[in-house]
């Protein structure tokens, strides 16, 4: 039989488990869009262009992208 601080103790780690997947996956994305912005960067392509790609690849706002592309672009 489970008491009270058993159910409290389990779902902490439930809780927690699901702050490390949620903490991860906006690790990954930023990853893949800093790749994607230095990647476009790197290969001459136009500011424009990395912003529109990462606008449309990731589901960005305008003004998400332009905060990423000014955070991780290389001239």
């Amino acid at each position: 039989m489970c008491n009270f601080s058993d159910l409290i103790e389990e779902r902490a780690i439930e809780q927690g488990i699901e702050q490390g997947i949620e903490q991860g996956r906006r690790l990954e994305l930023d990853y893949g869009i800093r790749t994607a912005i230095k990647a476009y960067s790197m290969l001459g392509s136009s500011y424009e262009k990395a912003r529109a790609f990462i606008i449309k690849e990731y589901n960005l706002s305008p003004s998400d992208a332009e905060s990423k592309m000014q955070e991780y672009w290389e001239n």
